[in-house]
C-alpha cells in the first residue's frame, strides 16, 4: 500500500493522500553525442497500455498523462 510513501517538495514532505493526480510527460529526449541532434522518443502508447491494462483511469491533456489519485482510492 502507498500510505508511507511521500512526495517531495521544495517546502515540505507531502503525503501521498494530499497528491490530487500523478503527470506523465511521456516525452523523452536521448542524448546521442556531441555531433548527433538528440533523439526525441515518444512512449505515450506503452503508458496508456499499461494504465488500461490494469484499469486505471486517466486523461491526457496536451501530451501529458494525468493520473487521478482519488480515482485510485489512495
Amino acid at each position: 500500500m502507498l500510505a508511507r510513501a511521500w512526495v517531495h517538495r521544495a517546502e515540505w514532505p507531502l503525503a501521498i493522500w494530499e497528491v490530487e493526480w500523478l503527470e506523465i510527460n511521456p516525452n523523452v529526449v536521448q542524448r546521442q553525442g556531441r555531433l548527433m541532434p538528440p533523439k526525441q522518443l515518444c512512449y505515450l502508447e506503452e503508458i496508456t497500455l499499461l494504465l488500461q491494462a490494469e484499469s486505471w483511469p486517466y486523461t491526457i491533456d496536451e501530451k501529458i498523462v494525468r493520473v487521478p489519485f482519488a480515482m485510485l482510492g489512495y
